[in-house]
């Protein structure tokens, strides 16, 4: 999330055009969450395409079950104070000319592993992988 929000210098072909002056001007990009949603899907950049075919990325990337608080991303900054919870993943195994979709959903506090037609109980320690590709957070109520 830190890497998605950062302060990142536009380059020459993606300068933006100021309509006062109507020229295209050397510009910073931020990206912020305007208002907590109720329900938050994460995209982890798993394609990168700087060739013709482009490549898969396989980094491991660690994230919460529980207690995720992404107020610090938010544009009122610390003080949004919303928690989010795990509720599924969408997996994506393969390459980028082509590939296969799993899920792993929560439902009345068991994790499941969804492939196609087949559905079987899983343990947490399966749901962290270099596939995870999607993620999807739940707000959770406050007391």
């Amino acid at each position: 999330m830190d890497l998605f929000t950062s302060r990142e210098m536009l380059g020459e072909h993606d300068m933006w055009y100021c309509p006062r002056c109507k020229e295209h001007k050397q510009a910073y990009k931020e990206m912020r969450i305007w208002k907590m949603p109720q329900h938050l899907v994460i995209h982890l950049k798993r394609f990168e395409y700087d060739t013709r075919f482009g490549q898969k990325l396989e980094h491991l990337v660690e994230f919460p079950f529980e207690n995720f608080q992404p107020g610090r991303w938010s544009a009122q900054g610390a003080q949004e104070e919303s928690q989010y919870d795990l509720y599924a993943v969408c997996n994506h195994s393969g390459g980028t000319l082509g590939g296969h979709y799993t899920a792993y959903c929560k439902h009345n506090d068991t994790w499941y592993n969804f492939n196609d037609n087949w559905v079987s109980p899983t343990s947490l320690s399966s749901i962290v992988s270099s596939e995870a590709y999607l993620l999807f957070y739940k707000l959770r109520p406050k007391t």
